[in-house]
């Protein structure tokens, strides 16, 4: 069954080298296919090879993407299965990335998020773990005479919603992660044509909040939104202002510092 390929608006895929030593985001974008991935591998204090974690999740995913893709093409898969075929691929990168932990020592406090979305046309199916973000931006919607919508797809696995300053209550790599409870969040929506898929690292939510996301869309043409949203990364003056209200001025430089990283995809005929 030879299904005609996905036919995008526009995207992009960017990266923004920030103040943080070490890249650890990993992402990857097939426009034709409609597979968009991104990750966040985990450093710090507590965690280490978070960058090789984030490219070998990417790796794997990207294979079982084009794999399923390749199924359904054939019909040997269904639309309305497609999600539990994605959220099983999840499972098994988890698998693959916590066996190496076991076995090996520098990989036994790895970890990385994981932003995997897969669109069959207009059908977008998603997967998330850990606190990196995907949204859906609609430019042709109205609501009590205002145009245009965003729209959160999962709530970041944050544990301090409040502020974002926390550790990870859940990641690709995390020991048991699989027999928590919603382990991975997954869902399938119904795009409309224009609609745009924002997948993003905290790299860019930290600074720019959701306000300023739909307003640089709507605002602006698309070809020069990525050179808004880097602005914005960069001179994040709301975000500061929101930070010092709650009293986490000390925080600024790490907080608003890191390397961030985003895919732009608009929907096609």
């Amino acid at each position: 069954m030879n299904k005609e390929k996905n036919k995008p608006f526009f995207y992009a895929k960017k990266t923004l080298k920030n103040q943080r030593e070490e890249n650890q985001d990993a992402s990857y974008l097939h426009p034709e296919k409609g597979i968009l991935l991104l990750a966040d591998g985990m450093g710090g204090i507590k965690h280490e090879r978070g960058g090789e974690a984030s490219l070998l999740t990417i790796y794997e995913m990207k294979n079982y993407l084009k794999e399923i893709d390749t199924l359904w093409r054939k019909g040997e898969i269904k639309s309305k299965d497609t999600l539990l075929w994605i959220k099983k691929s999840v499972a098994m990168a988890q698998e693959s990335i916590e066996e190496l932990a076991t076995k090996t020592e520098n990989f036994k406090n790895t970890g990385t998020t994981l932003e995997a979305g897969y669109l069959q046309h207009h059908i977008f199916h998603y997967a998330h773990v850990g606190d990196s973000a995907t949204f859906i931006i609609r430019p042709n919607d109205t609501y009590h005479g205002m145009r245009g919508s965003i729209e959160l797809l999962a709530e970041k696995d944050n544990t301090d919603a409040k502020d974002g300053l926390g550790g990870l209550e859940k990641y690709i790599g995390m020991p048991y992660l699989l027999q928590k409870d919603n382990a991975i969040t997954a869902k399938t929506l119904i795009l409309q044509k224009e609609d745009i898929i924002f997948s993003c690292t905290d790299g860019v939510t930290k600074p720019v909040v959701d306000e300023e996301l739909l307003d640089i869309f709507l605002s602006t043409d698309l070809k020069d939104t990525p050179r808004i949203i880097k602005q914005r990364i960069k001179k994040p003056i709301y975000r500061k202002e929101q930070l010092k209200k709650q009293h986490q001025e000390k925080n600024l430089p790490m907080y608003l510092g890191d390397n961030a990283t985003f895919i732009i995809y608009q929907i096609g005929k």
